[in-house]
């Protein structure tokens, strides 16, 4: 489930590994990635990937994270990936790739994310629909509490209480 490539630094960082997930995963064949360098399989991502390599062989230092990048296909995808440093003790130098295809993840993660944001909306919709309501129950409550205490009241004339009964 894992793609893995591995790359010798001493050989101008030219692929020497290329598993069948990473055929899978970046549509290349190890026949056509073998010997070859990223500017030759992958070309458009080939200078932020030679400059992570660098960076890599300079420092020694793990890298990983989270890659979105799209098929030939124009599919979005993404990857959760590992890159090492490794020194063998022969003097060979190579770049081990690992990646995790996490793509499903990352879409159910946005899906998820929408559902809460429209969750969210409608909640606040209610909310408002709610105030709005109550202050529409609320006003005609107010005139028949009123007008309904002046009619028992005995300060009224008949008349006047005809009138109030007739705006109840």
């Amino acid at each position: 489930p894992i793609a893995a490539k591995v790359k010798d630094v001493n050989d101008g960082m030219r692929y020497t590994f290329w598993n069948k997930k990473a055929e899978e995963l970046f549509e290349c064949s190890a026949r056509e990635a073998i010997g070859k360098t990223d500017f030759e399989t992958m070309p458009e991502a080939a200078a932020l990937i030679r400059k992570e390599d660098e960076e890599l062989v300079k420092t020694g230092i793990p890298q990983e994270g989270i890659r979105r990048f799209f098929t030939k296909k124009n599919e979005e995808r993404f990857t959760f990936q590992n890159n090492n440093f490794i020194k063998l003790s022969d003097g060979r130098k190579w770049i081990v790739y690992t990646a995790w295809d996490i793509t499903d993840l990352k879409i159910m993660e946005r899906k998820l994310r929408l559902a809460k944001e429209e969750a969210e909306e409608s909640n606040r919709i209610k909310s408002a629909f709610l105030a709005n309501m109550s202050h529409e129950i609320r006003t005609p409550l107010n005139a028949i509490v009123g007008f309904s205490n002046v009619l028992v009241g005995d300060d009224a004339t008949s008349e006047e209480k005809a009138q109030y009964c007739d705006i109840i």
